[in-house]
Parts: structure tokens; sequence; C-alpha cells
């Protein structure tokens, strides 16, 4: 398990100069320079050459949007005090082959004067040759390297690395109550589908090609910019009807729980492998 700065992207300067900074911070708490972190279209394929190191942006229609090497250096480690995976829980394994959760948008925070940020998502994790990766679909309060604000929250699909890349789908915004399902998963044998659902309809799918194998599966939440329990969002959070696979086989082992900064509200409790929840 990745230390508790691992997550989501987020711009390491504030909240507030999302266009001045040079560099952001991603999954893993890495700075890692802006102009890898990009927006691609709903859709996409990212396909990683090993060999050559080269990473291809193709579209839903297979067409080659952008090449670009990936250079082969460990992004600069960032510890900021009291944020990151503040609740998560996670399982081990082999290879891991579908992790589909739910759960229910929350109200918007109660505070809003210290313009938090704040992530919630199911994901897979790996580390090939010094370099980890993540893959997850993400709700998001607040202000990101992608975008959004703190008058609605916002959906999509990430992958991110430590080797200075990050790719996500366009955000989507979503309301109080809708229901989010986040699925990873194998649409053949080579290739990972990250995608979203909001009401039953798919809104975010990005897909990714020869990154190795993912081993870990976590649930967490993961916040930055807190000063009190106000800034979360009222009542609990759930993630529901978890189902994880490894090497094709359902997962029934508990969930290891992971708990964040003790100066942060809420507890991750999981009562059964399909059900995990932040109480605030």
């Amino acid at each position: 398990m990745r230390s508790a700065t691992l997550s989501f992207v987020l711009l390491l300067c504030t909240a507030f100069s999302l266009f001045q900074c040079s560099q952001v911070m991603v999954p893993g708490g890495y700075l890692l320079d802006s102009e890898q972190v990009k927006e691609v279209p709903n859709g996409s394929l990212l396909v990683y050459n090993e060999t050559s190191s080269l990473l291809q942006i193709l579209d839903s229609e297979m067409r080659i949007l952008s090449e670009e090497i990936m250079e082969q250096f460990e992004g600069k480690s960032v510890q900021k005090r009291d944020t990151g995976w503040v609740n998560s829980a996670w399982q081990m394994g082999r290879r891991q082959t579908e992790f589909t959760a739910s759960w229910t948008v929350p109200q918007r925070p109660a505070s809003l004067a210290d313009r938090q940020t704040l992530f919630y998502f199911n994901s897979w994790e790996n580390q090939i040759n010094g370099i980890s990766q993540i893959v997850q679909p993400v709700l998001q309060w607040g202000v990101s390297a992608a975008g959004g604000d703190h008058n609605s929250w916002k959906l999509g699909s990430w992958w991110v690395t430590s080797n200075h890349q990050a790719k996500y789908s366009p955000l989507t915004t979503v309301n109080p109550g809708d229901k989010i399902v986040g699925t990873i998963s194998y649409s053949d044998p080579q290739t990972i589908s990250i995608k979203c659902f909001v009401n039953g309809k798919m809104t975010a799918n990005l897909s990714i090609r020869g990154t190795g194998v993912y081993d870990s599966a976590q649930v967490a939440s993961e916040v930055y910019f807190l000063n009190t329990c106000k800034d979360y969002p009222p009542g609990p959070f759930s993630f529901d009807n978890m189902r994880l696979r490894d090497s094709g086989n359902v997962v029934t082992s508990p969930w290891r729980l992971q708990k964040g900064p003790t100066s942060h509200c809420g507890t991750i409790k999981c009562p059964s492998v399909s059900t995990c929840t932040i109480n605030y």
C-alpha cells in the first residue's frame, strides 16, 4: 500500500492558481510537469510500448491523436501535512481483473470557506521497474488539474503514473443523489477500461494498454485544503455493491483498512466484502 499522500490530481501551488503552476501533484504525491497532465477525448485508448517508451493516444475510431515518449525518471515526492488518503481500504492480489463499486453523490459540503478539494474513488495500482501507476474512476469536489469548481461535483476516469504522465477523460457534472458506478476491467487480455456510469448511463470511458499487471485494489477518500469537519459532505459516504475479481476469481477476503492522519474527521469500516463506509 502506498503512503497517505497517494492520490488524485491536485495543484501544488494552491487551488486558486490552476493556470499559474508549472507543476501539479498527482497520485503518489508526485510533482509532474503540467504539460504532461492532459485531457483526452472520451473513449480514448492509451497504448504504451515499454521497449520504445512510446505512448500513443488513439480516439474511439482507433485514429492516432498524438504520440509522446515517456521519459524514464521519477517524479519528485511531495509530502503535505494532514492531506492525502485519509480513509482507505485495500486488497492485494496477483492480477486484478475486475473491480466495480457504486456510490451516491453526496450533498455539497457545509463549509466552502477553505476551498477544499475532495476525491472519492475505487482504483487499481501497480509498480513496474520503479514506476507507480494508478487507474481510477473518480468523484471530485473542488479544483484539480482537470478543472472543477466549488459549486458542483465532477466525475471522470484517470490514469496516472509517477513517471510524469497523467491522462483523464472530460469531467462530467453530477448532482447530489445521482447513482454512480465506477468500473475497472479488461475489455480484452491486454486492455483495461476505466468507466463511469451516472444513473445507468456511461459518461466516461478511458482505456489503457501495455501498462502491466495491476495487483492492488483500493477504495479511498483523498482530501486537500481542509481545516474543519464541515469541509466534508454531510453524512456517511458508502462504496456499495463492490465486486473485485483477482485472476478471474471473486475476492471474498476482508478488506484491509488504512486510516490517515488522526486530525481528520471520519472513520472507514467495511462490514462486508461488498461495502465500505466512511462515517463522518
